[in-house]
């Protein structure tokens, strides 16, 4: 055990939780954990709107890595079609 969590409370849970939320169950107040079962995006923005975010913005960031990479393969491949014509 490290020195940082001896004196840590956050790591015991408060007493008037129930075993259920101890065990990762939702909660009442509609909060996601990670238990919770999502069926659509649309849930999963009602639900978690800040994971739907980061989701969203990690697709579009895949999506524009694969394009760049899909760019420079075609400019790669035109530049040597053009040295190929000159010969």
């Amino acid at each position: 055990m490290s020195n940082s969590a001896i004196g840590d409370t956050n790591s015991v849970p408060a007493p008037e939780e129930s075993a259920a939320q101890q065990a990762g169950a939702p909660k009442a107040d509609g909060q996601a954990n990670m238990n919770t079962t999502i069926s659509s995006l649309g849930e999963l923005k009602r639900k978690a709107p800040k994971v739907y975010e980061q989701m969203m913005i990690g697709i579009g960031m895949h999506i524009v890595h694969a394009m760049e990479k899909s760019q420079a393969r075609l400019k790669r491949l035109m530049r040597e079609q053009q040295r190929e014509a000159m010969r």
